[in-house]
């Protein structure tokens, strides 16, 4: 079926809930012919001296085809 609909981006956190989008998303990119990339986020926050906050983050990206 060609409905226009070629890329599905999903992300995953590997919770229960992530598990059924992703297994979703699986389903709609095989009904649509559509590529999956999957998305994964990792933030680590720490405190300096001063009480101020730091944000570092790590993304990694999977794409099938």
């Amino acid at each position: 079926m060609s409905s226009g609909l070629s890329k599905i981006v999903v992300a995953v956190d590997f919770s229960g809930v992530s598990d059924s989008a992703l297994a979703r998303a699986v389903a709609i990119a095989r009904a649509h012919g559509a590529r999956l990339t999957l998305a994964y986020a990792e933030a680590s926050v720490s405190s300096g001296e001063t009480g101020g906050g730091e944000l570092s983050g790590e993304i990694a990206m999977w794409s099938t085809a």
